[in-house]
């Protein structure tokens, strides 16, 4: 589920745990099943693990604001320690290397961004 970018609205009602946010879950993952489905159609037979996040469970284990995460400046403008990727992409991430020698970023909101939603 691509918590990230859900709405927190609907989720923000809901007890983690209870029927309701269960159901509410196998319901927004679907969208994302049928979308894989259409390349591999029978995915879901061939799962052998699947754990269904939810803006609530980016917020209460990653202590992200409303189930946020990813970039955290302002749209339009560079993120900072961009290095050369300022000159490449539109709105950079901020790459691995610091000013400390050895010390490197890593996570959500640093170049490759956040990978694969979950």
């Amino acid at each position: 589920l691509p918590s990230g970018g859900d709405p927190y609205e609907p989720w923000e009602k809901l007890k983690p745990g209870s029927e309701e946010y269960e159901a509410y879950k196998e319901e927004r993952v679907d969208v994302l099943w049928k979308a894989v489905e259409r390349c591999i159609p029978d995915v879901r037979d061939r799962v052998e693990f699947s754990i269904i996040g939810s803006p609530l469970a980016h917020e209460a284990f990653l202590r992200r604001d409303r189930g946020t995460y990813g970039m955290a400046w302002a749209a339009g403008s560079s993120a900072p320690e961009s290095g050369l990727l300022g000159n490449v992409l539109p709105f950079p991430f901020p790459n691995l290397k610091t000013p400390v020698d050895g010390l490197l970023r890593c996570g959500d909101s640093c170049f490759p961004c956040i990978g694969t939603p979950s």
